[in-house]
């Protein structure tokens, strides 16, 4: 096992590395990567089972050179941090002014952990775990914060979807414990398609102007501990008529093909001492069904939650809530 040290435009001195790619390039498992402070637009790909931690005291800056203004296309919109490889750790960066997501963690991450980090500016999500129909499993989130991402919303005229602030798909023992979302547009956390086993611990969302928490839209073995999600109404992140976004949702949602005909429905959702504030609705268990076009099926949520449990949870309307709770039945 090696430790190598990244300063940037460093020339060798020392044995240190002028960048990291520089690192990528030799790392290997079981290496740990030492990052001192310093401003590293590049794209950023970690090898399989490598550390890379911030020099004490310092805050490496991972920058993808977006300003924020315009839509990027085509090999221009992607993640600025990819974790394809397992069994990779990051600790104390910033990853800023990205044209796509903060940081994606896709199939063959297992195994990820990221600690003490702060994802902002970003035209899709701050994070994105999805497995592209195949399982990541046990990722792990502490201290990481999320703010002014899935940006699309701002510089495209007509934005093809909600990119969530913090999105699971295709996730397996997921742990996001002591994070937050704020200032951004979509949703805010989302244990979302086939995933199992993700626990929210500790996790504050506030100013979205989507949803803060899908505690399940199909997913499965689903835990909100200790969270506190609240709207501030502030202007920027209201949505075209003025509402703000709601508090914890349950929706599974469907689709008018047979794509999502094999997905299962949310089930063994626990939320516990959580605290929901000034939220549009506070509590929403979705299901809004229409036909779909042509194929007899139906479009929008067709919600079959089994065993809820919500217990020891704190509702408070504000100005800004129009519904308290709001449970919905299934039509079919």
């Amino acid at each position: 096992m090696t430790e190598y040290v990244v300063r940037q435009g460093g020339q060798g001195e020392g044995g240190t590395l002028p960048s990291l790619s520089a690192a990528v390039a030799v790392a290997r498992a079981g290496d740990t990567v030492i990052v001192h402070e310093g401003v590293y637009k590049e794209r950023f790909i970690p090898p399989q089972g490598t550390t890379w931690q911030a020099a004490p005291g310092e805050t490496p800056v991972i920058d993808g050179r977006w300003n924020g203004q315009n839509a990027p296309t085509g090999e221009g919109r992607r993640p600025q941090v990819l974790i394809s490889k397992r069994d990779v750790t990051m600790t104390g960066f910033t990853v800023r002014n990205v044209p796509g997501a903060g940081v994606a963690v896709t199939g063959g991450g297992d195994n990820f952990t990221m600690t003490d980090c702060l994802i902002h500016d970003c035209f899709d999500s701050g994070v994105a775990v999805n497995g592209l129909g195949h399982a990541v499993e046990n990722v792990t989130f502490r201290g990481v914060h999320v703010r002014r991402v899935s940006r699309s919303w701002v510089v495209e005229e007509s934005p093809k979807g909600v990119a969530g602030c913090f999105l699971f798909r295709y996730a397996r023992n997921a742990l996001v414990e002591d994070c937050s979302v704020s200032e951004s547009y979509g949703e805010g956390m989302a244990a979302g398609i086939q995933s199992i086993g993700v626990t929210f611990r500790r996790v504050t969302i506030h100013t979205t102007m989507h949803l803060a928490v899908y505690a399940s839209n199909r997913a499965q073995d689903v835990l909100l501990e200790d969270c506190v999600f609240y709207q501030t109404g502030d202007p920027e992140y209201r949505q075209g008529d003025g509402d703000v976004g709601a508090g914890i949702v349950i929706g599974d949602e469907t689709r008018p093909d047979d794509k999502d005909d094999a997905w299962r429905h949310a089930e063994n959702v626990t939320i516990r001492r959580c605290l929901v504030v000034n939220a549009g609705t506070l509590f929403n268990i979705r299901n809004n069904l229409k036909a779909g076009k042509g194929q007899g099926q139906y479009d929008g949520y067709e919600t079959r939650i089994q065993n809820l449990r919500v217990e020891n949870c704190t509702f408070v309307s504000g100005p800004l809530t129009r519904t308290g709770i709001a449970i919905q039945e299934n039509q079919i």
